[in-house]
């Protein structure tokens, strides 16, 4: 008696072709998954190479943000090097002279030394003070502490400290608050309004007038400084505000200085949430505006 085969032909070839399908679909799922995680992988690296692409960048610009920062800071010591060594070789100068030939020289002489002595004080006095406000505002240790403060009083306090200057060069100052009330910090607004009271008055022409007028536009106050001096061309209004210009350079004024001050302006005005703009006509005149928050 023959027993019949378990499995046919038939039956193996069909068990051989679905083992094949489930073996191809296998390996289609691997080839699948395999090229998904390469992908994810991929991904990865690239995602991981733009972050250092980014971190890269970002350090390059911070590091030249640093070296332009650093060349600007040296740039701006050289010149307040070179304007401070000046008044006091001249302080130098004259006291030797004055202790050497004081018998001989006669009082209005005497007199013509001592004041361009006094110049060369209130020169380098005026330089320090500006140097120590910007030292300490690039430490970021002046906080903006706000209040309602009259630009009235305030000017004609600065005008009044100012005298000197003013009758040496008989400058008239006028005046006229239409508004007279900002809201600012007092330490750096004063630093803003006696250094470009002073300025307006320096680049007047002798015997000329100085005007300060303060009124409300679109939302602020403005308070303009106006001198009646040299003017500035349209180049060299660009060149303010720079600490990698010499400002003495800037201009035919005889009066010249770092812009020192002009620099504790801009940064002072902005730290107060303000800004600065300024306008000339060449041989005539030069408006300086800053613009506060209005306190009423």
């Amino acid at each position: 008696m023959f027993f019949e085969p378990l499995f046919t032909h038939a039956t193996w070839d069909i068990a051989f072709y679905f083992n094949s399908i489930a073996l191809f679909i296998l390996l289609l799922f691997i080839i699948f998954f395999y090229e998904k995680m390469l992908k994810i992988y991929i991904d990865q690296i690239n995602n991981k190479k733009n972050e250092l692409e980014l971190v890269n960048y970002k350090l390059n610009a911070s590091r030249n943000q640093l070296k332009q920062s650093n060349d600007t800071k040296n740039k701006l010591f050289s010149i307040i090097a070179h304007d401070l060594k000046n008044p006091f070789s001249i302080l130098y100068s004259l006291s030797n002279f004055l202790v050497d030939k004081y018998t001989d020289l006669n009082e209005d002489y005497k007199i013509q030394i001592i004041d361009t002595m006094k110049r060369a004080i209130v020169s380098s006095n005026e330089l320090v003070e500006n140097l120590l406000n910007w030292s300490l505002s690039q430490s970021n240790k002046i906080s903006i502490k706000k209040i309602t403060i009259n630009i009235c009083e305030l000017t004609n306090d600065i005008i009044e400290s100012l005298k000197a200057l003013i009758k040496e060069k008989n400058i008239e100052i006028s005046t006229n608050f239409l508004h007279n009330y900002v809201f600012a910090d007092i330490y750096t607004f004063s630093i803003i309004m006696r250094n470009l009271i002073t300025n307006a008055i320096k680049f007047s022409d002798n015997d000329n007038e100085v005007s300060i007028v303060s009124e409300k536009d679109d939302g602020w106050v403005r308070i303009d400084i106006i001198d009646s001096g040299i003017g500035l061309s349209r180049e060299d209004i660009k060149k303010l505000f720079r600490p990698d210009i010499d400002i003495s350079k800037i201009g035919k004024s005889k009066d010249k200085g770092t812009g020192l001050g002009l620099l504790l302006c801009k940064e002072f005005v902005e730290a107060n949430g303000g800004m600065i703009k300024v306008e000339s006509t060449l041989h005539k005149s030069t408006r300086f505006s800053v613009y506060f928050e209005n306190a009423s």
